[in-house]
Formats: structure tokens, sequence, C-alpha cells
């Protein structure tokens, strides 16, 4: 509350220098001076006037004055201060000869009011002694004033210890102050994001003072919050704390309640419960979002670097704040929590969210998220409990991956540190396991991979849009460190296919390795007992980018010699399926045999939509047959 005294001091200060002139004729020099000896003397604060002062009657008693600012005793700038390139004030004629100046309007031009930013909540006892204030006699000036304009100003919040320094400018304020029914409209930049205010109380502004006044409001962030808010509540200032009570309205469409405080005695703390229908958080696009590949062709998300766009989170450590927030639907940026119910807290710089009876992207989540920035670069910790949330969107939004869907289950305790993505996922450590059931492969044919692979390296996932793999079962533990992750027990599943591996990710520079060893059974069953189950003669390597890997068999000089390699493969007897391949073929297709119908050349091979359940696929008649004839085609 204190920057808040301030600049009502620097306001009186001026209005009482104003007021007398006007009142008693004198000369202006005389009087400023007057005036900034009995500031100082009662305040421990000197007003200074560096430009000129102007006195003028008509329309109305006017006195301007220019280039004002107001310092600490010692004669210099502190942290906190006022300062304006000019102050219009205008009185009536009518109230000076009555003894009570009336102001009809106070018109300030470019103000700039300097606030410290304080990383530790003050307490009234000990520490430096600050100068004398009466507090009283500047909270009930002995003047009213009717409208307020503020042009162009600057509010400041700094820690010159920290380095740090918030603004607020561009601000645009137009209030009436002694109307039966208070109005504000205001307008400002925080940093690039435009907001705006508006606000009618019914009651004068002045009564705020220790008594609950309804008020309407209207807040616009078009750069963050999709629609305004709008509502009523009950607002009170009591002492240094203002309340803001009962509080109904709408952020677009959607119903909102709730409550907040904020107290300004020292460092900022807000408190508050909020309950929204829905709600929708901007998000700006990662950068390098639009970037195109050879040719002009667009980047997918997989294949572009992670951003190195810095995002400053130094702020938190000048605020605390204690919040419950809960929703119907959240949506921030592509991320959709439906519902969500979230406690969040912040003290001393590490910013908690503790998320309960939560959903995301179909499934359930529950667990914590922190951000620790007391110690200067920001320390992220995540423990989450997903189940059965959609994979595709999920990996979508998060990596850009668009391969996988199933439903996904997974347990995240992971830590990270950096205010950029790409340092936070350099530094990833921890664990996450993760599985994968009833799902696709999307955009991959693998028995057509795997018989191309009998011939020659493959260079990328050999993509198709109309092409996928049915999914059954897809598991892996990873152990995180330094943004690497490593695992050694893969496993894939699916109708007539097995796939074990290990390898390891590298999720910083979006590249991965891996062995995999991939088998056919002769079993239907993607989940059930592989039987004579058929092994590729030798394991597959996976390595290179996430949306471009090289795919080859794991045989000495393969990439050198290529051609060469393969003839000795084919030569030893391995082949596509190991040693008496001819054997595990014939059991294989005489076990399936049955149900190979036609080919129906006819049908539709365009992918399943991704919300399509497993019994909304082709049949087996038409998936696994050609699944067979796309494997053992000559």
């Amino acid at each position: 509350m204190k920057p808040l005294k301030i600049a009502a001091l620097g306001f009186a200060a001026v209005l009482a220098v104003a007021s007398l002139a006007l009142a008693f004729g004198v000369p202006a020099g005389f009087l400023t001076t007057r005036v900034q000896d009995q500031i100082e003397s009662r305040t421990g604060y000197r007003l200074r006037i560096d430009g000129a002062t102007k006195l003028a009657f008509r329309p109305s008693p006017t006195v301007t004055l220019e280039r004002i600012s107001l310092l600490d005793g010692s004669g210099s700038a502190s942290a906190t201060g006022f300062a304006a390139e000019s102050v219009r004030v205008s009185l009536s004629l009518a109230s000076l000869l009555s003894g009570r100046p009336g102001i009809t309007e106070v018109a300030i031009v470019k103000p700039v009011l300097r606030a410290p930013l304080l990383r530790q909540r003050e307490s009234r006892a000990g520490g430096a002694a600050a100068p004398h204030r009466d507090e009283g006699a500047a909270a009930t000036p002995a003047f009213t004033v009717d409208r307020l304009v503020i042009e162009d100003g600057t509010v400041v919040m700094s820690n010159a210890r920290d380095r740090v320094e918030m603004r607020i400018d561009r601000i645009g304020l137009t209030a009436s102050l002694t109307a039966d029914e208070g109005r504000l409209e205001a307008h400002a930049y925080a940093g690039d994001q435009p907001v705006r205010l508006q606000a009618s109380a019914r009651s004068p502004v002045a009564g705020f003072e220790g008594s609950n006044v309804p008020v309407d409001f209207s807040f616009e962030a078009p750069g963050l919050l999709e629609g305004a808010l709008t509502g009523a509540s009950d607002v009170r200032f009591a002492g240094s704390i203002l309340r803001i009570n009962g509080i109904t309205g709408k952020i677009g469409d959607s119903k909102l309640n709730g409550w907040a405080s904020l107290d300004f005695s020292s460092k900022l703390l807000v408190k508050g419960d909020f309950d929204v229908q829905r709600l929708e958080l901007m998000a700006a696009p990662p950068t390098g979002s639009t970037a195109s590949g050879p040719g002009g062709r667009a980047q997918s998300p997989a294949s572009q670097p992670w951003s190195t766009q810095q995002v400053r989170l130094a702020g938190l450590n000048y605020m605390d704040a204690d919040v419950q927030f809960s929703a119907a639907e959240l949506r921030v940026g592509t991320f959709r929590f439906a519902p969500i119910a979230v406690q969040i807290t912040l003290a001393d710089g590490l910013l908690r969210a503790a998320l309960s009876r939560s959903g995301l992207y179909g499934g359930q989540v529950e667990g914590t998220a922190s951000v620790d920035v007391s110690g200067g670069a920001p320390m992220h910790a995540f423990r989450i409990d997903l189940k059965d949330a959609r994979a595709l969107q999920l990996l979508s939004d998060v990596a850009g991956f668009e391969a996988l869907d199933g439903r996904l289950q997974a347990k995240f305790d992971v830590r990270a540190s950096g205010e950029s993505e790409r340092e936070v996922m350099s530094s990833l450590s921890g664990s996450v396991d993760a599985r994968i059931q009833d799902g696709q492969i999307l955009g991959i044919n693998v028995p057509k991979m795997i018989r191309t692979l009998t011939a020659r390296t493959l260079m990328g996932w050999q993509e198709s849009r109309t092409e996928s793999t049915d999914l059954s079962d897809f598991s892996a533990s990873f152990r995180l460190e330094d943004g690497r992750a490593t695992t050694s027990n893969l496993r894939l599943l699916g109708p007539l296919v097995r796939v074990n591996g290990s390898g390891t990710i590298d999720l910083a520079a979006k590249t991965l390795q891996f062995k995999l060893d991939p088998k056919l059974v002769a079993s239907l069953e993607g989940q059930g007992g592989a039987a004579d189950p058929l092994g590729f003669g030798v394991p597959v390597n996976v390595e290179g980018s996430w949306s471009d890997p090289r795919i080859y068999p794991d045989v000495a000089g393969i990439l050198s010699d290529p051609d060469g390699a393969y003839a000795k493969l084919n030569a030893l007897g391995q082949g596509l399926f190991g040693k008496g391949q001819g054997g595990g073929l014939d059991a294989l297709m005489q076990g399936l045999g049955t149900i190979l119908g036609p080919r129906n050349e006819g049908r539709d091979d365009r992918r399943p939509p991704a919300d399509a359940k497993p019994s909304d696929r082709p049949d087996a008649n038409g998936s696994v047959g050609d699944f067979l004839r796309d494997l053992f085609r000559r």
C-alpha cells in the first residue's frame, strides 16, 4: 500500500499548492516554497518543481505546474517516488469563496510512479525507520476532487539488488471521484499485453474505505483472455487490504464466481477462490513454428528445434499467493483440461500447483507441478499420474509427435532447470513409465517396412497418410539424465507382431538411437502369448531425428557397403525370419489360412479417424489378410 500512499501524498501536495495559490492570489513562487517546507516537515518527503507555475482564471481558475517530483528527505530520487511532466488543476470559483476548495478536474500528464519490489514481507517492528508521515492528514485533505485524468502514465516496479524491473506503460485513466456513482475507465500495457478496465461504483469512490461498495466491472486482455471478464462484486478497503467479495459474472459466455483479496501492506499477497464454467487462455505460438524445410515446405513440429526464447519468471519472487481454481473446462493454448481443480500457492519464489479431480485429453490426471525461482535459474519439478488419456493429442501438443494413438497411462517424476524450452529439455532428469493400449501406429505400414528392410536401408519412417498399423500394447520405462531418456524394456505387441528393444532418446536434440528385435507370431491376439515366434535374423537399428530416422539391419558394414552386407546376410541363411524360415512360414500360413478370404481390392485404405474405436477399424479379413499379403509377397 505504500506506493499508493506516496502517490496520494504527491497528489495532495500538488493540490495544496494549487488551492492556496488560487484561493489567496499570492505569487506562485512564494507559495510553492512555503508549501514545500510544510510537506517536508510533516512527511519527510520534498516536493520539487523544476518547471514554471502558471495561473489562469478563465474559463475557470486553473493552475499548471510543470516538471514536478516528490523526493525523499535527502533530496534525491528513491525507489519509491512520484514525478510528472505537468499537472493541471481546475477549481470552482464558488468553492473558493466558501473557504473549502472544490477541484473540478486534475489532469496529470506523463506521471511516473516508482515502487519497490520486495522479496520478503516486512514487519512493522524493527528495521530501518521510515520518514515520519502524518498519514491521516494526507488521507483526508481539506478539498474534494470531481474528476481525475491521467495521460500516458507509467508505473515502474524494481528491485535494485536483483536488477529486476517491471513496468506498466501507456496508462490512460479517467475517473469520477465524488459523483453519486463513481466511474473509472483505464487502459495500459503490461509489457506487450494491452489491458482495459471499466468500473462503476454505486457510491462515490471516497466511500470505499471501511464499507462494502457494490461495483460493476469489465476487464479485457485480448492477448491473454478469450473474451471480456464482466461482472459485479462488493469492494472494500480495510486498511492496506482490498477485499473483492461476491464476484459474479462471465468470461465471454462462461459463468464465473468467487472472491479475492489483495494485501498491499508490504510484499503483495493475493488470496482467492474462483470457479468458472469455461476459460480459454491464449498462448503465443512457439518460436520457429512457421519454419520451412527444403523447397519451402513447412517442417513438422517434431523436426523443429526447441525454442531458445527465454520466459522471465523472476517476478514470482515479489508476490505471494494462495488461490484455488476450478473449471468445467480450461484451455491453455492447445492444452485442454476438462474438468480441472487446482490449488496454487506462491511463497518466497516457489510456485506450486496441486491438481486433483482433473481431466486431461479424455483421461484423468493428478499430481503436482512446481517452479522455484528463489535461487536464480528456475527449477522445475513434476510428479504426474496420468490415466487413459488420448496419446495422439497429448504427444502432438507436447512434442509434435503424431505417430501414436491409443489409451495412454503414464507416471512422470521429472526435474529440470532453465528459462527456455531448450534449456528445460536439455536438463531433464528423473523417470517416466508409459504404456499405450488399443491404438494405432499412424502413417506407417509396419509389414511393408519389414519387407523392404530385407533388401535395403530405409531413410525415414516411410510415412503415408493412407496407411497405419494396429497396436495392442506399447510400454517402456525411461530413466532421464541431462535431457537423455534411456530404456531397456521397450515392448510392442500387435496382431502377428512382437517387438522388444532398448535405446536412448535425446530430448534436447530430438534424436533417437534404438536397437529393436522384431518378431512375427502365429497369433492374432496382440496381448496373447507368442506361439512359435519367427524372429528377424538380426536386430534392427533405428537412429537419427525423430521425424526422419535411418532404419537398417544391424549388420557390420551395411552402411558403407549395403549391397555386400545384404548379400552376406542372405548367404548365411538368416534372411528375413532367421534360420529355418521355411518351416516357420508354412506353420504361420497354415495357422492363419482359415481367416484369409479373397483380397478386397476396392476397400477404403484411408486411415481411420483419430477418435475411432478398435471395433470401428477394418476386420481380420481386411487388415490381417492385407498384413500378411504385404509381408510375404515377392
